[in-house]
């Protein structure tokens, strides 16, 4: 019988100060919501091409007669960005300036993107081999995927002044609506029927007929390169100078002599840097209790999350693909109210009270769904895929990060390690779903995600989210 975890008295080791009125609830900020909600979408906003390609890419897969060529398919996107986010987060935190490097790493992800998107398919189009190249489309697109998303999120935490948990909660969560928008317009594009009513007769040929995979990748590769250079100029703007989420009411004397202070800072401390070997930093990040918490509940929700949208594609099916499209929108709707509410649950429960309300409800959604039946699927589908998803990709992230900056530690490592495990539910899922039995998954996702809030019921005591000082904000001697 595996050992019970038990967490020490105190997970974070920090002195107990009384927080800041700016760390703990800035009230200059609480009036420019909207603001900083349309800084997040600016900085998130290249995730909507790459999610929009992925979906499209993921779409062709699961219409694939071979299994074992669909299953490559699928298992290769998050087998590439779980190998390789490590390394990623490595990189930015080794790089000597931070935003250079989410920038270079950013563009040439956009690069490599524009070129599956395009060349890909169009090298494959003379012989009808698209179905072949398309699982080595997903393993480039998984890189894609996995470098846009650390460099996207690293620049948008790296907005939020002071890392406040809710304002964390807010980017984040509006990185996953972006997302989740791309991930809508993909499937909407890949389940069109391009070619059908005699529309885009140019793309086909002998080998190439109306309706085939071939004409279809083509024509959406087309209507995605406009999201595609968007999301390539988005990348290349990211200064973090440029733009903040707080507004500053000090007089323009009092804004010059902060500045002044804040480049002597800077100085100073580029005068005493040291550099510290990031496998060290990198162990000292995971042996944190409430870091091992947050990435054993993020592995247990996302396998939750996936056996619940796995069960709202099988209520959706029978319906066809003409009706989903009312479903896709309240699922979108959903998204967008759960990135609204997640922010308001933070501040009233923390981090991992949200977390252990949003796993609970998620166990008792799928254990409810074998019951589901006529209108109530297309909410059960909206809540389970669309609402709670946003806590679960944001939460995670914001757990992960906080404690980072509490330790000095870089943010892009604790951000990868994050992502990376949110990829490695999909590794287990795509592995070793095909071959449960047909009605195991609701309740195997409800046995993790009741794992997942007894965890974070367990973690709550050792986190005071919201109070904690973190070393970025921490006033020198």
């Amino acid at each position: 019988m595996a050992p019970k975890l038990h967490l020490p008295p105190a997970a974070i080791r920090r002195s107990w100060e009384e927080p800041s009125g700016e760390c703990c609830c800035d009230n200059a900020c609480r009036g420019n919501t909207c603001f900083r909600i349309l800084a997040a979408a600016h900085t998130t906003g290249g995730l909507l091409a790459v999610a929009m390609i992925s979906a499209i890419v993921e779409k062709q897969h699961q219409q694939d007669p071979e299994p074992m060529r669909r299953s490559m398919g699928l298992l290769a996107h998050p087998l590439a960005a779980f190998a390789v986010l490590p390394l990623l987060g490595t990189l930015i935190a080794k790089a000597p300036d931070f935003i250079r490097a989410i920038r270079l790493l950013g563009s040439a992800a956009f690069v490599v993107c524009l070129m599956v998107d395009l060349v890909l398919p169009s090298l494959f189009l003379a012989s009808n081999k698209v179905d072949d190249v398309l699982p080595v489309c997903s393993l480039l697109l998984g890189f894609c995927d996995a470098a846009v998303s650390l460099a996207l999120l690293c620049a948008c935490e790296n907005q939020v002044v002071k890392a406040h948990s809710v304002r964390l909660t807010e980017a984040f969560g509006v990185a996953f609506v972006v997302a989740l928008w791309g991930e809508s317009l993909g499937l909407a594009m890949a389940a069109a029927p391009w070619g059908q009513n005699g529309y885009f007769s140019g793309f086909t040929s002998d080998k190439c007929v109306a309706g085939s995979t071939c004409m279809r990748m083509q024509i959406c590769g087309l209507l995605g390169v406009p999201f595609q250079l968007l999301g390539l100029v988005l990348a290349l703007r990211l200064n973090s100078k440029k733009r903040r989420w707080r507004s500053s009411r000090s007089s323009p004397s009092q804004g010059g002599k902060s500045r002044s202070s804040g480049e002597k800072s800077k100085e100073e401390l580029e005068e005493e840097e040291i550099v510290v070997d990031t496998e060290s930093q990198l162990a000292e990040l995971v042996q944190d209790p409430g870091t091992q918490v947050a990435l054993l509940s993020t592995l247990l929700s996302g396998v939750a999350m996936l056996c619940a949208k796995e069960q709202a594609r099988v209520f959706m099916a029978p319906r066809g693909q003409t009706s989903n499209i009312p479903g896709a929108a309240l699922r979108f709707l959903f998204g967008i109210l759960g990135c609204g509410l997640a922010p308001r649950l933070v501040r009233a429960f923390g981090a991992f009270g949200t977390w252990m309300v949003a796993a609970l409800t998620t166990s008792a959604l799928l254990l409810v769904s074998p019951v589901t039946t006529g209108f109530g699927v297309d909410w059960w589908a909206a809540t389970a895929t669309g609402l709670l998803p946003v806590l679960f990709f944001a939460l995670p992230c914001v757990v992960t990060a906080r404690r980072a900056r509490a330790r000095g530690r870089p943010v892009s490592l604790a951000l990868a390690l994050t992502l990376a495990t949110q990829q490695g539910s999909c590794v287990l899922w795509q592995a070793a779903g095909h071959v449960l039995p047909n009605g195991l998954g609701p309740w195997l996702g409800a046995v993790c995600s009741v794992w997942a809030a007894v965890l974070c019921s367990r973690a709550i005591v050792c986190d005071r989210d919201g109070q904690i000082v973190t070393a970025s904000t921490t006033p020198s001697a």
